[in-house]
């Protein structure tokens, strides 16, 4: 039997006391923790990590977009201060948008 406080900790944990029991070294095998969680708890997850792929999703074509924006403002003729200040980022990244 092992315990542990924490399940980041659980596949060293029985690893170690499976090796003890069956008298090898710990190196020689390989544990895999398949957590199961509470109905409820399993439909947040699937919940949380989908809104997490759709708002990374978003955050990649929100950066395309201000770049193609920033390209457009100073395709325009706009400084790039004006360019900041519009985006909302210093100068300097505005520089560094418009050049992508």
């Amino acid at each position: 039997m092992s315990q542990t406080k924490r399940l980041a900790h659980a596949a060293d944990e029985m690893r170690e006391a499976m090796a003890y029991q069956a008298g090898v070294s710990p190196d020689e095998l390989n544990i895999v923790v398949d957590v199961i969680l509470p109905a409820a708890i399993a439909e947040l997850k699937t919940r949380a990590d989908k809104q997490r792929d759709e708002a990374a999703r978003l955050t990649a074509q929100a950066k395309e977009s201000t770049r193609e924006l920033a390209a457009a403002m100073k395709k325009s003729g706009m400084t790039v201060r004006d360019m900041g200040e519009i985006l909302g980022v210093s100068y300097q990244r505005a520089q560094k948008l418009a050049s992508a």
